[in-house]
């Protein structure tokens, strides 16, 4: 029963926590346009320009070794 004492003012704070910000975020517009962000990822994106690909030529990474190692 002491357990009441600690878990229903937490979540009254948490409650009212979202509430407010729930508030908040329909205020301020974030709910206003549902249906352009769906159509938006469907829509193709701008063409990428094409990036040269390494040819092999490059030398090779190599591969960091502590002092005095081989590798």
């Amino acid at each position: 029963m002491t357990v009441l004492y600690l878990v229903l003012p937490i979540g009254l704070v948490l409650s009212a926590a979202f509430l407010y910000l729930c508030v908040r975020s329909i205020s301020g517009g974030q709910f206003d346009d549902l249906d352009t962000p769906a159509i938006r990822a469907i829509l193709d994106d701008e063409p990428v320009e094409s990036q040269t690909q390494p040819t092999g030529e490059e030398e090779a990474d190599e591969v960091p070794t502590r002092e005095g190692e081989v590798g």
